[in-house]
């Protein structure tokens, strides 16, 4: 056990920490429940349950994306990035030189993510964790290859700005990738009930959690600036038997996202600026 809390630190300390001013558009009510109640939530009471409560099957995306044809490098920006495990993830890739973790909960920041390097192996010293929030990032100062985010942008209350911050802070030839942001249903009436339902518990202390149609986060991302391609998030296999299982399982999973919608579809965002922006 010592010498795990070792670790813990070493990466607290590797991990460069700074903060920035947060902005008006921010959502305080959202801050306080990240600050101040989830982390007595039995879930999430603890670094360690972060951990354990994490699904593990994402740590794989990075690696499915790279067989898509994204090639993560350069200097990253991850935007609500929460406990890091994409920043900690993509640390350990040697094309990427540098990654800036941001998120608004100091709490997190300081408390969750270094536990969370620590349990990834992650390149620490590649890490900057940014206290900040999405809507100033012209405030970094920097130019980013890659901006990057997990379940984040239906966080926003106005993702149409956030994307005009991202586009602001992206290099020309940079790209965007958006993973798991959850879709709603295509069939109107069970559309409207989960767009009510949708996370109702958060909603109760004033947190923003937003569900779209396929066709409203494209359209999103369009008026934000960015033609996007849809990926799916299945791993690929050349078992033949692990394939016909996968394929089952997408045709089931597609089925269930024209009724259901949530997180029955895994997909990525992964976009570029428009040419006429």
């Amino acid at each position: 056990m010592a010498s795990k809390v070792t670790s813990r630190v070493r990466s607290a300390f590797a991990s460069k920490y700074i903060e920035m001013d947060l902005h008006s558009m921010d959502n305080l009510d959202e801050l306080k429940y990240r600050e101040k109640i989830q982390p007595h939530e039995q879930r999430f009471n603890h670094p360690q349950k972060w951990i354990r409560n994490m699904r593990k099957e994402k740590l794989k995306i990075p690696l499915i994306l790279k067989k898509k044809g994204v090639e993560f490098g350069g200097c990253i920006l991850e935007i609500g990035a929460g406990s890091c495990w994409f920043s900690s993830v993509l640390s350990k890739f040697p094309e990427v030189k540098e990654i800036y973790a941001l998120d608004f909960s100091e709490h997190i920041l300081k408390s969750v993510a270094p536990a969370m390097m620590d349990y990834l192996n992650a390149n620490a010293g590649k890490i900057v964790r940014v206290k900040g929030s999405f809507y100033n990032l012209i405030s970094l100062g920097k130019q980013f290859d890659f901006v990057v985010c997990d379940q984040t942008l239906h966080h926003a209350g106005y993702p149409i700005e956030l994307l005009n911050q991202i586009n602001k802070v992206l290099k020309r030839d940079g790209r965007i990738v958006c993973i798991r942001e959850p879709i709603a249903p295509k069939l109107p009436i069970i559309r409207l009930i989960i767009k009510r339902i949708f996370g109702a518990k958060e909603k109760k202390y004033g947190a923003t959690e937003n569900i779209y149609t396929l066709t409203e986060w494209r359209e999103i991302f369009v008026r934000g600036g960015f033609d996007v391609v849809v990926y799916s998030l299945w791993l690929p296999s050349k078992n033949i038997l692990v394939k016909a299982l996968s394929r089952s399982r997408r045709i089931l999973s597609g089925t269930c996202n024209a009724i259901y919608g949530i997180d029955s579809m895994p997909a990525a965002f992964v976009g570029k600026k428009r040419a006429n922006v």
